[in-house]
């Protein structure tokens, strides 16, 4: 019902004037009075059936929530950011779903410091890397344990790059290895659902990058990086190392066409996609490393992460970009596996936090974990939405 009232004409024509403005809206059909109670009846219809579907335990997810579709784009009534600024003026607020945050709750131990991986599990745990341990919390945000990773050298101090889980929920992270002699290594660390150190691998010095994200798929350890020149944002190398889980090497790819390596992700047919790290761009790779194809973003993104989700096959990515205010936006964009678009959501403003890490849990929500780097010491929290 609620698909078939968002793909009204007049629905879909009154959000599209709203949100376009201009002269559109002196010229539209509907006058401005009209279109103002059409949205603001369509955002409350929308948000009651949200609520009647939580109150009896059916979680309609993010993923896949009713949308409007007003031709070059398709808009969350819910959490749209520019509808949310519209029902605000209506005094109609409470019809729109805000995100959720946690990590800065409870506990001064158990707050997020300078967390940098995320990672979901099937019970809907969150798993964070928070410098060098992993925090757990639960599936509203509450401090569960922490995880402490093994160092048998006291002059070796080490720090969490990003985490990842694979489908039998054995937790991987990606360690950064600082020895009292100056030298350095990455390392990966399994633990398993249990979180008992089952194994750890060293990373080959070729596959070191300045800058390295970790995903798992079908028993496979993924790392993409990028190596940024000394004292400049220039990019002179970038590729995908895959390795076995027991820390076998199995090939490297992507050097000779892949630029501003950033997040990656698999896909459940074997296919790795990355996107690129200062830009609007997603690469396709085939399991065996053949650049497939690629697509376009929406947006302009810094540092942007991409995750798939499997029961739904879609692909997410969310990114921050600055807004007028200088304040920062986040925005989610979700494709099918084959980069047929999807829709996009901008969230309000999330302030000076910026984009880090994402995940997306069994049930479709989506977790970003966001840094403020504006601080003298970084803070950090999980936008959930």
């Amino acid at each position: 019902c609620i698909e078939e009232l968002n793909s009204l004409s007049a629905v879909q024509n009154s959000f599209d004037v709203q949100l376009k403005k201009g002269i559109r809206a002196v010229m539209g059909f509907i006058s401005k009075d009209e279109r103002r109670k059409i949205i603001s009846s369509v955002c409350h219809v929308n948000r009651v059936i949200y609520d009647v579907t939580q109150t009896v335990g059916k979680d309609v997810p993010f993923l896949i929530s009713p949308v409007v579709d007003i031709g070059e784009e398709k808009v969350d009534p819910l959490r749209d950011r520019r509808v949310a600024e519209f029902m605000r003026k209506q005094d109609m607020e409470h019809c729109c779903v805000e995100p959720w945050s946690f990590g800065q709750e409870g506990e001064e131990e158990h707050k997020l410091k300078s967390a940098i991986g995320i990672a979901t599990n099937s019970s809907g745990q969150f798993i964070v890397g928070d410098i060098n341990d992993l925090k757990v919390f639960d599936s509203s945000g509450q401090f569960v344990k922490d995880i402490s990773i093994p160092n048998d050298d006291v002059e070796t101090k080490l720090y969490i790059h990003d985490v990842a889980t694979d489908n039998n929920d054995y937790i991987y992270v990606l360690v950064r290895y600082e020895k009292g002699t100056g030298s350095k290594e990455l390392v990966v660390y399994e633990f398993s659902n249990t979180a008992d150190l089952h194994h750890k691998f060293a990373v080959r010095r070729e596959d070191w990058y300045s800058y390295t994200r970790l995903t798992v798929n079908n028993s496979k350890v993924l790392l993409s990086g990028r190596l940024l020149l000394s004292g400049s944002l220039s990019l002179s190398w970038s590729r995908v190392a895959v390795y076995e889980t027991d820390g076998r090497f199995v090939r490297s790819f992507g050097g000779e066409t892949l630029v501003d390596a950033g997040d990656i992700t698999a896909v459940n047919d074997g296919r790795v996609m990355v996107v690129k790290g200062r830009g609007s761009c997603v690469h396709i790779f085939s399991e065996d490393g053949d650049l497939l194809g690629s697509f376009k973003l929406q947006g302009h993104y810094i540092n942007p992460s991409i995750a798939f989700h499997q029961a739904s096959e879609h692909v997410v990515i969310a990114g921050t970009e600055e807004s007028r205010t200088g304040h920062c936006l986040l925005r989610v964009e979700i494709f099918t596996k084959d980069a047929e678009f999807v829709r996009s959501t901008q969230i309000p403003e999330v302030g000076n936090y910026y984009t880090s890490r994402m995940t997306v849990t069994k049930d479709g929500r989506v977790a970003v974990l966001l840094r403020n780097e504006f601080l003298r010491y970084y803070k950090s929290k999980v936008l959930v939405i």
